[in-house]
């Protein structure tokens, strides 16, 4: 989207969009994506990768959780 963005539209607002839209749906650990140049392609690719971790982290301790009532041990 970023690249999109500078190469057709000549401004950086889709890049800018796109980082603040990853930024809020990977809240909290997405945040570090707002120590980089705002609205560029490693800003947009480091909230994204952030948010895919957490979420993949998130994710991956519910399945523990679920497996571990299954279990019996509470």
């Amino acid at each position: 989207i970023a690249i999109y963005g500078t190469l057709f539209s000549g401004h950086g607002e889709y890049g800018v969009s796109a980082q603040l839209w990853l930024t809020f749906t990977g809240m909290p650990l997405s945040f570090i994506s707002w120590g980089v140049p705002h609205g560029t392609v490693l800003g947009v690719a480091v909230a994204g990768v952030a948010g895919i971790i957490q979420w993949s982290a998130i994710s991956e301790f519910w399945a523990w959780w679920d497996r571990r009532k299954v279990e019996g041990r509470n």
